[in-house]
């Protein structure tokens, strides 16, 4: 079994805690944000016409700590 790395935090948005990939996580100048703030966040960019954030399918499970080291 690999090891996997996964980080908690408070959501930059909301300030709501939550787990994440360190290194796919979604985030801002003041940190880290939610899968629900980033749904938010991306569902107004598309009503005045930015695109959305892509976010990774992985942003939100663990790391394998391999990835760290490379």
């Amino acid at each position: 079994m690999n090891a996997v790395v996964i980080a908690h935090s408070a959501c930059a948005t909301c300030g709501k805690p939550f787990a994440f990939n360190p290194l796919r996580v979604p985030s801002w100048r003041s940190g880290p944000i939610c899968p629900v703030c980033i749904d938010l966040v991306n569902a107004r960019r598309k009503e005045i016409g930015l695109p959305a954030f892509e976010i990774a399918p992985d942003a939100y499970e663990p790391l394998d700590a391999k990835e760290l080291s490379e």
